[in-house]
């Protein structure tokens, strides 16, 4: 049972496609994170990337090959940020990381970084992949906004920017 037990923890730690931190893992952490900020009143700062194309781009790729663009993406975003920083992949190519004792604004400079390393490892790495489009959201910790990990979560979302409207026609 003991050892039932130590593999069960194990796997809901790991990421199976890219051996980094599960979002169970990750919301535990962010849970636990969100407690400190209130008691002990520092930043923290939620950040999201969205690779939108990743099924469009991938499509006739094997299993084998995308598990590669995502390990290749996730390498990117860990030689980009500090080894403090809590990072989970969720649902194909879309990664969130927490940057604990940041905030917002010192946060921008390193996000800037991730989007244009993962960009650019993808290009050198996998030429023949067609372009990704990536999408970031970003969210400092207010104690008041985010009462939750899941609302913190959600806020961090990428905005969708709204279309400018189409002129009438003369």
């Amino acid at each position: 049972k003991k050892i039932f037990a130590r593999k069960s923890q194990a796997l809901s730690v790991i990421d199976m496609a890219t051996k980094g931190y599960s979002m169970t893992f990750f919301m535990e952490v962010l849970a636990r994170e969100i407690a400190n900020a209130r008691r002990n009143k520092y930043g923290l700062t939620l950040i999201t990337l969205i690779i939108s194309n990743f099924d469009e781009v991938t499509k006739d790729l094997h299993s084998e090959e995308e598990i590669g663009i995502i390990r290749i993406i996730q390498n990117a975003i860990f030689r980009t940020l500090r080894k403090a920083d809590i990072i989970a992949r969720w649902k194909g190519a879309n990664f969130a990381f927490l940057l604990t004792h940041t905030s917002y604004e010192n946060a921008k400079i390193p996000t800037q970084r991730v989007q244009k390393n993962v960009l650019q490892d993808i290009s050198v790495q996998m030429p023949s992949l067609g372009p990704l489009t990536s999408h970031m959201g970003m969210c400092e910790f207010d104690p008041e906004q985010n009462q939750t990990p899941e609302s913190f979560f959600a806020n961090a979302m990428p905005k969708k920017s709204n279309p400018k409207p189409k002129e009438a026609p003369a």
